[in-house]
């Protein structure tokens, strides 16, 4: 239990990193727009509908953990909703990221498509 109190520790720190530079970089852009000039924004309804899903990937895992722990017959229908919906949100990553490079965001075209590749794929790692 301590480990993985110290890993999730870890990781609130490295997001917390993470986003904190983008905030910095961002504020640092003043009189410029945000993304860029020429940068694609994200698509928020895809993205919502995808942020959607993984939490309610993560809400039928908890339910998963307590049905685990009465029943373990009775986790596997959710654990497997559960897998499903994390997949849905990786595969569209994958296809929202294909897009975006498709449409000239990539690490090396803004501060803006850096920070955004680095903090997703850091956290689908």
């Amino acid at each position: 239990m301590l480990g993985v109190l110290i890993f999730i520790f870890t990781e609130i720190m490295f997001f917390s990193g993470l986003i904190s530079a983008h905030t910095i970089v961002k504020s640092q852009a003043t009189g410029q727009m945000w993304p860029p000039y020429g940068q694609p924004r994200l698509p928020v309804g895809e993205t919502a509908l995808n942020s959607l899903a993984l939490l309610v990937s993560g809400v039928v895992l908890v339910f998963t953990w307590f049905a685990f722990k009465r029943d373990p017959e009775r986790a596997r229908i959710p654990l497997l909703i559960s897998i499903a919906l994390g997949l849905v949100f990786v595969g569209f990553q994958g296809v929202e990221w294909v897009a975006l490079l498709s449409e000239g965001l990539t690490m090396q075209s803004s501060a803006y498509g850096g920070f955004f590749y680095l903090i997703v794929g850091s956290h689908a790692i």
